[in-house]
């Protein structure tokens, strides 16, 4: 096909955040190309004579942009002063399927843009059950991560990242998304609730439940007044003077979920008192310290909604 006619539309068949991979199309620049090895680029027809990149192959459609117009591309796709490229022509459902295979099955894909990817299963109709048989994952696993979509651009951002670049991992991401998604929380509200509080937090799965469910209900009725709910600036000072503290209920919470472990075991039969102790009030510590983070998010909601 001629490089001409050949256009990418990656709002249709590309599930990244960015349009394709710099790092591969960096990759095939710097090597070239060898004919023998390229595998043909799926394309679907559009009107006025062009098409686009169906389903898969954007970043290799980029780095022969590039390629052309340094006249690197091989020679044999050389016809008269146009680039003859190899390509194999594909219909809008193929392109379709082919872009969710191919986008699923790269190791670096991110849990937001494997969101889109399910998103864009359901809105053909699959159900749950359909996508999970299709991904080859559990419903459950298609249910948590279909619920990143509803999150606010920051959060999503923040997926991912370490926690001292402000970031989250996955999980407490789809806890927060499941519970926005329960109170009906927008995207704006979710915003300020980011920047004012759980960006701040020492964040668990259980704290951020606990804290959505406190002030959720609030949330909703401003919502439904047409107003935002508006967060005092004080609530984001006592999260912060409470993170070093989640943190230390957090390692204890650990420390004595191990020293249970080690009991049960027989690690620390030589030690009776520790486990006469383990034995007669573990549980109960170990309840006690989980529900210290509830408490916290108890004080942080009421903060939140004091105004």
């Amino acid at each position: 096909m001629n490089l001409n006619r050949i256009i990418a539309k990656p709002e249709l068949y590309q599930f990244r955040d960015l349009p394709y991979s710099e790092k591969t199309v960096g990759a095939i620049v710097a090597e070239g190309i060898n004919p023998a090895k390229f595998d043909p680029l799926p394309i679907v027809q559009l009107d006025a004579g062009l098409w686009c990149i169906g389903g898969d192959g954007h970043s290799r459609f980029e780095a022969i942009k590039r390629l052309a117009k340094a006249n690197r591309l091989p020679m044999a796709w050389r016809v008269g002063n146009v680039w003859e490229i190899p390509c194999r022509q594909v219909k809008p459902d193929e392109a379709q399927r082919l872009a969710w295979t191919a986008n699923l099955s790269r190791d670096n894909f991110s849990p937001c843009e494997e969101a889109k990817v399910f998103q864009a299963m359901e809105k053909t109709g699959m159900d749950l059950a359909d996508i999970a048989r299709q991904v080859q994952r559990s419903e459950a696993y298609v249910r948590k991560t279909l619920a990143l979509n509803c999150l606010c651009s920051d959060i999503k951002a923040a997926i991912g990242l370490s926690p001292d670049a402000g970031g989250i991992d996955k999980h407490i991401a789809q806890a927060m998304a499941e519970k926005f998604q329960q109170y009906n929380v927008t995207p704006a509200q979710q915003q300020e609730l980011w920047h004012r509080v759980l960006k701040h937090g020492n964040l668990t799965a259980k704290f951020v439940r606990a804290l959505i469910d406190k002030i959720g209900g609030g949330l909703s009725e401003r919502q439904v007044d047409g107003f935002l709910f508006a967060i005092p600036k004080s609530v984001t000072s006592a999260v912060k003077d409470m993170k070093d503290r989640a943190e230390m209920l957090r390692r204890a919470e650990r420390g004595l979920q191990w020293l249970m472990q080690c009991k049960d075991s027989g690690v620390i039969d030589d030690l009776p008192q520790l486990r006469r102790l383990l034995d007669k009030r573990g549980n109960a510590m170990l309840t006690k310290l989980q529900a210290k983070t509830a408490e916290d998010a108890e004080v942080i909601g009421s903060l939140c909604i004091a105004a």
